[in-house]
Parts: C-alpha cells; structure tokens; sequence
C-alpha cells in the first residue's frame, strides 16, 4: 500500500480461507486507514480472517456464488494448564476483538454476532447481504 498514492481507489479481491487473527488484523487496519478509497470483494471464499478483511472497505461485494465464514478464532496452546487457560482467555479476548468488526459493519447487537461466531456460520453472497 505504501507504493499506492493515497487518493487512489483500491479494489482487493478476496478468495481465501483466512489466516492469522494478526496478521489479517494488520491488513484490516492498513485497509481501513483508507477506508473511503476502498472496495472489497469476494470472489470466491472469504473465510475466517479473510471475512474480517472484506470488511475493511467502503463497500463490500460478493459475487453471487461467493461464500463467506464467520467462526471465533483458534489457536494451538502448548504447555501446563496455566498456559492453556492464558490462551483461552486471549481467545475470549480476540473474539471481542473480531465481533467488534462484526458489529460494526453489520449493526447487528452483539449478542447475535458472537452466537452466528460460536456456531462457525457459513452465509451465500445473498445471506451475508442480507445479515
């Protein structure tokens, strides 16, 4: 994005399962800071991280057999119990996080947000329109 003048109109295409909640938490950011210049859409699957990402821009399109995931976020924990308690509760952390992002695009109250998260909710084009 640094080599893009910023009063350029981005367009990011999106077909991808996600990935990690940090890493795609810093391209949401980056996307976001340019927010008005910046249309996502999915082409095929935005999954995990990469429905979050869709989310950066202005406006967010799906082609009308695209997919879109949504899930709370997963982590592997190595260690004693104390260790895997400290994790569970970064992941109660990063699911605020996540639905926070949720909520603000969609305007739905939390609440409905984090059950459609808990569930691993899996929306057509047209679903996630209407959501």
């Amino acid at each position: 994005l640094k080599a893009v003048a910023t009063d350029r109109e981005i367009v990011v295409r999106i077909n991808s399962p996600g990935g990690s909640v940090f890493d795609g938490l810093a391209i949401y950011n980056l996307l976001a800071e340019r927010r008005d210049k910046v249309t996502c859409k999915v082409i095929g699957l935005a999954a995990s991280m990469a429905s979050v990402i869709a989310l950066a821009g202005k406006k967010t399109t799906a082609a009308e057999n695209a997919t879109i995931m949504i899930h709370n976020p997963a982590a592997v924990a190595i260690g004693e119990s104390d260790d895997m308690r400290e994790m569970a509760d970064i992941l109660d952390k990063l699911q605020g996080t996540l639905a926070n992002v949720y909520v603000s695009k969609t305007g739905k109250p939390e609440a409905d947000v984090k059950a459609a998260m808990d569930s691993t909710t899996w929306f057509t084009a047209q679903e996630a329109k209407e959501w």
